[in-house]
């Protein structure tokens, strides 16, 4: 997912979720069923649901809980549609809609629902994140900005807030304040993952200002062990230019266990260190963006025939497409191959591509006819 989009991942039923709790002998069955959704237990929840004998809208939106806690948004949207339209008075329905929308990428829906739960919701702290969420979907970062301040002057307590706040800053370009708000919460002890993540996205962004380096070194030397923040180290890195020092964030956020094994062996690849980049390619799951990338890699160190090696891998896996014939042709091209980068060419479809590497064929064929006749 794009690492923007993560953001609003660690939103979930935000509205819904408080801290565990547990299940009260003198629980109604509906009250049950909300509790073990709030603790994360879907399973019993499912179970219990099935034996809850309730109005088919109420049964439908506790389905669409659970949808979406285990991230299926849009069967979770098609469970709370359907509750609306049975169940049309029952406003907060709006916000879990929202929720799912926002997953799927729907943001104009989604400030069209919670507009239509405005006044039930507008003292939930949720709700203004959902909001903020939305507008920044459509590229509305001013009003994203208004509704940020609005909620922290009526939230002055919601830590949550003041997190979204820093992000909100930093996409209409005010990344100097974002960076010293930033520094100002990150002494804080009860911190998230999440929150320390945000932090870290923030001095990615604003990467080549000292401030921004000096928080993310901060960051990453206070938590060692967190994979993700060095995986935004290695992104910012990437940023300025410098390859090998991305590399190598991007493979200590691999080994701490957040994936990042394709992208460190492009930054070694970039840093001109094929070595380095062969072998972070090979730690990644074997299949087409793996070999595609390792023919990048040959190609970058001019390893042409190991380049053309990888032919009938990719052939028999299917993996070849118009890129890939096109480098392998040009490798060919390099090895004096020139029957089979004509074979190569013919298999291109687009016309482009297949002129680029018939153009460098007849090149090479124009140098070999005048070199025999010198």
């Amino acid at each position: 997912m794009k690492h923007l989009e993560r953001w609003i991942q660690l939103l979930t039923c935000i509205l819904l979720l408080g801290g565990a709790t547990s299940v009260r002998a003198n629980q109604n069955p509906a009250e049950t069923i909300q509790t073990f959704i709030q603790n994360g237990q879907l399973e019993k929840a499912a179970q219990h649901l099935h034996a809850l004998e309730g109005p088919e809208y109420q049964v439908k939106r506790f389905y669409g809980l659970i949808a979406l806690k285990k991230g299926n948004a849009v069967e979770a949207a098609t469970l709370f549609e359907r509750v609306l339209e049975l169940k049309p008075e029952w406003k907060s329905t709006y916000l879990y809609l929202a929720q799912a929308q926002l997953h799927l990428e729907r943001y104009a829906a989604a400030i069209s629902s919670l507009q239509k739960c405005h006044e039930l919701a507008q003292d939930r702290p949720g709700y203004y994140r959902l909001r903020i969420r939305a507008e920044l979907g459509i590229k509305n970062h001013e009003k994203a900005l208004e509704i940020a301040e609005q909620a922290q002057s009526r939230f002055p307590q919601a830590s949550e807030l003041q997190f979204d706040s820093l992000w909100v800053l930093t996409k209409v370009g005010l990344i100097h304040t974002a960076l010293d708000q930033a520094q100002a919460l990150l002494t804080r002890p009860s911190n998230s993952s999440a929150n320390l993540l945000l932090l870290a996205r923030i001095a990615r962004h604003g990467i080549r200002y000292p401030k921004a380096k000096a928080l993310l070194e901060q960051l990453l030397h206070t938590h060692p062990n967190q994979g993700p923040l060095r995986f935004e180290a290695g992104l910012g890195y990437a940023q300025l230019g410098l390859h090998k020092v991305s590399a190598r964030f991007f493979e200590q956020a691999d080994q701490l266990g957040h994936p990042a094994a394709f992208e460190a062996a492009d930054q070694y690849r970039l840093a001109q260190d094929s070595r380095k980049a062969l072998e972070l390619n090979a730690r990644m799951v074997p299949g087409k963006k793996q070999l595609e990338q390792r023919l990048t890699i040959y190609l970058s160190a001019k390893d042409y025939h190991r380049a053309t090696a990888l032919e009938p891998l990719l052939t028999r896996r299917k993996f070849l497409n118009d890129e890939s014939r096109y480098r392998l042709g040009y490798a060919y091209v390099q090895v004096q191959d020139i029957d089979r980068a004509q074979k190569m060419a013919l298999r291109i479809e687009d016309s482009s591509r297949q002129q680029q590497l018939n153009a460098l064929i007849s090149r090479v064929q124009s140098s070999d006819t005048s070199s025999r006749f010198r």
